[in-house]
């Protein structure tokens, strides 16, 4: 459609409308009126003195309705059928003009601006996550994070009664090797993840992909290792297996740190789908732990599977990163707040401001404090002290007493810790202010352990479970700690005040859940100690 202002003799203007194919106008206009039915001459609503808005088909047996106003034609490009220019035509003027002009300025400003929300309410809409790959993704990538690491301390009895049963000239190697494997595994995870912390990389997502495959070819090399025979070098064999642990724990901790920021830009159920995937990994090392340990004699044959099994889980862990960083939802995420970063070192660099630690701290120091604790409270018991309960029950049937530690400690704390995790899906602690009361109370769990069949042959305290109530506690405990340990991850990250600190305060959680299992770790050296008060 064309238009063409015609001004009369006296001066007033008038339009002649020209109907065309190119041309758009909007709303079928029935009965003369523009959108349908608007009373007093009104046009799309409640709009004062009315104002016609147009965009729709027009036929050329149609007349748009003419008032004192006027109306928004919006031709059409010829070639693409869209519109692309909005023009306003007024018809008449008449005694109102000044206050018809400010109106009419006023309607083409509001109109633009709701155009304008549309499309940007419209764009913003994120995509989805179809069949819920994304979130299954991140559960498996859950399992990765520790199903590793727990094989290795699954096959402690390999390296210890195996590789080094016959080192009869030192036995270092056979007697520390348990020290050696929780020094060499701790101390760099715990310096890698105050390098992230403090120096993060350019690339977080390039980094964790170099992480995971350094994972997989370490545990490639050792499954290597495994097969061969290595009884005439036991020196170098141990000196290549600690390099191994370091190496790994160094990726380990690139690659759980760069996990959890990735899951702390995305909704808080990718964090849960994450944690999860954890305490799936635990689970599913103990049912292999057992499985091999009734099914397979030999020592070798359990540890190479142990291994394998590993190399299958990290394998399936790179390929589905480099498809999961690929993916619109996930480019969606991380790009909304890399543009958002962006504007935000600028701002930094204006103002001469380092990254903000300090104030993420003060926003989540309360989180941090409860990650602490629950790991800790976890680490002090599991497994170190659960390993040397034993059964006094008499009646208790031989497979019971040959598995009562396999299945107690490992596979039903497991079980039960993956559980917990899912219950945030369903039932969440109200106010993430007071789940400090929780955590504080999960220390109740240190004396409860110390009261149950800890150390029988040795103690002098009273015992004051049996059997059945301290499976009950272990159930209590698996229950407690995956859903602290979940809902805690879950709210540390959105405490921040700025949500473009959410990846860095999920790294520096992550800190302090490290903090926390390797004091765990040292404070359970007391308990032996504690069990033979009153000798």
């Amino acid at each position: 459609m064309e238009s063409q202002v015609v001004y009369e003799a006296n001066g007033t203007p008038n339009v002649k409308i020209l109907p065309s194919p190119d041309t758009e106008i909007n709303g079928h206009i029935p009965n003369g009126h523009t959108n349908g039915h608007v009373p007093n001459g009104h046009a799309n609503g409640h709009l004062p003195n009315g104002t016609t808005h147009m965009n729709g088909g027009l036929s050329p047996h149609q007349s748009p309705h003419k008032d004192h106003h006027g109306i928004h034609i919006i031709p059409r490009s010829p070639r693409l059928g869209t519109p692309h220019r909005r023009q306003y035509v007024p018809l008449e003027a008449n005694e109102d003009d000044d206050e018809l002009g400010e109106f009419r300025q006023g309607g083409r400003i509001a109109c633009n601006e709701k155009m304008m929300e549309d499309a940007v309410m419209e764009e913003e809409q994120p995509p989805k996550d179809r069949c819920y790959i994304v979130y299954l993704i991140m559960a498996l990538h859950g399992v990765g994070t520790l199903l590793p690491w727990n094989m290795f301390i699954t096959a402690e009895a390999y390296f210890t009664q195996h590789k080094f049963a016959n080192v009869s000239d030192d036995t270092e190697y056979k007697d520390k090797f348990v020290t050696y494997l929780g020094i060499m595994g701790f101390v760099p995870n715990v310096t890698f993840l105050f390098v992230a912390l403090f120096f993060p990389p350019k690339s977080s997502r390039l980094t964790t992909i170099i992480s995971v495959n350094v994972m997989l070819s370490l545990f490639v090399l050792t499954t290597i290792m495994a097969v061969v025979d290595s009884s005439g070098w036991p020196k170098i064999f141990f000196a290549i297996t600690m390099v191994t642990i370091v190496l790994f724990n160094c990726g380990a901790a690139i690659y759980q740190s760069g996990l959890y920021a990735i899951c702390a830009k995305f909704p808080q159920k990718y964090m849960q789908s994450y944690i999860i995937g954890q305490g799936l990994g635990g689970t599913l090392c103990a049912v292999i732990g057992i499985t091999t340990l009734a099914a397979v004699g030999d020592l070798k044959v359990a540890a190479i599977l142990y291994f394998a099994c590993a190399v299958i889980v990290l394998f399936m862990c790179v390929v589905t990163l480099f498809i999961m960083v690929k993916m619109p939802f996930v480019k969606y995420y991380l790009d909304q707040v890399k543009e958002t970063s962006l504007e935000e070192k600028e701002r930094e660099a204006i103002e001469g401001e380092r990254p903000p630690l300090l104030k993420i701290f003060r926003d989540i120091w309360l989180q941090l404090y409860n990650i602490w604790v629950t790991f800790f409270v976890t680490l002090t018991v599991f497994p170190s002290i659960m390993v040397m309960v034993a059964p006094t029950s008499e009646n208790m049937a031989p497979f019971m007493q040959k598995f009562f530690i396999p299945i107690t400690c490992f596979l039903l704390f497991n079980v039960c810790d993956f559980l917990g995790s899912c219950v945030p899906a369903w039932v969440k602690w109200p106010s993430a202010k007071y789940t400090w009361i929780l955590t504080t109370a999960f220390f109740l769990f240190c004396p409860s352990f110390l009261l149950a069949l800890h150390r029988l042959a040795t103690r002098h305290l009273p015992v004051f479970l049996n059997d059945w109530a301290y499976i009950v506690v272990v159930i209590a405990m698996g229950l407690s700690n995956g859903y602290l340990k979940t809902i805690v991850m879950m709210d540390g990250p959105q405490a921040v005040r700025n949500p473009n600190w959410a990846g860095k305060a999920a790294s520096m959680m992550v800190l302090f859940l490290v903090l926390g299992i390797f004091c765990g770790i040292q404070f359970s050296l007391a308990f032996p100690p504690l069990s033979q008060i009153g000798s």
